[in-house]
């Protein structure tokens, strides 16, 4: 992320913290530091509190039992909470994962240290037992291996249902992406991206089409409206990709030579 110069990247997520007409991360630093006591309302706000609750709770807050494992936080912390987007601190996105890997390794470092090291092994047992509890709840009501109602991926809710037309939708999608070579660049709608991402180039449509080789959408996602039909229709409008092929809801487009 850039510190300074004209370009945004991704510091538009922190629109609030910066001064009007300020662009690039370094905005955000600034004002972190000429106003720390506005920037700590923000940090600390209900929504941003609720997201920590539904981290920590689970591990009981033994990530954040010892002063030292503070400091490991930090920038998930930066990255999550200073964000002036939903999506950035809601358990529903990818972007916890900033989170969990430091928060399990703390939580074995606490574990060890009050109480491997100070030789009470049923304390130990009893808490290890209880975090598992309490990790088990929190998955039941809000974790996917239950099924749970509160489940979302993103924003839309999570279907475990297996119909016809979602084995029909991934056929036409199979078929489409098989005649996409794997060493050729693609872009392809948010949804479909991922699929396609085990190669050396692959863009999303919500940030460009970057000249790709190659170009997958889904219509939807491209329709009026959305997010990814401006770079859609600029590749289109360059007048360098011919239709490939349609397929179900798919559309692939090739860039002539």
């Amino acid at each position: 992320m850039p510190l300074g110069g004209s370009h945004a990247s991704f510091s538009d997520y922190y629109f609030e913290l910066k001064a009007p007409g300020a662009r690039g991360f370094r905005a955000v630093v600034e004002t972190s530091l000429s106003n720390p006591f506005y920037v700590f309302n923000e940090v600390f706000g209900p929504k941003r509190l609720l997201y920590l609750l539904h981290l920590f709770v689970p591990l009981l807050f033994f990530p954040l039992r010892a002063k030292a494992t503070w400091i490991a936080f930090v920038p998930a912390a930066v990255f999550t909470l200073m964000s002036s987007r939903d999506p950035l601190y809601e358990i529903y996105f990818q972007y916890t994962v900033f989170w969990a890997p430091t928060a399990f390794l703390m939580l074995l470092m606490v574990l060890d240290r009050k109480f491997i090291a100070t030789d009470r092994r049923g304390a130990l047992a009893a808490n290890v037992v209880a975090v598992l509890l309490t990790t088990l709840l929190s998955s039941y009501y809000y974790g996917s291996v239950f099924e749970s109602p509160k489940m979302k991926g993103g924003f839309g809710a999570i279907s475990y249902e297996w119909i016809e037309q979602d084995a029909t939708r991934l056929a036409a999608f199979r078929e489409l992406a098989s005649q996409i070579p794997s060493d050729a660049s693609v872009a392809a709608t948010s949804r479909e991206v991922p699929h396609l991402s085990n190669r050396k180039n692959a863009y999303s449509l919500l940030i460009g089409y970057f000249d790709a080789d190659f170009i997958l959408v889904r219509r939807a996602q491209v329709g009026p409206n959305q997010p990814a039909r401006r770079a859609y229709l600029e590749a289109l409008a360059t007048g360098r990709y011919e239709r490939v092929a349609s397929k179900d809801v798919f559309i692939l487009w090739k860039r002539s030579e």
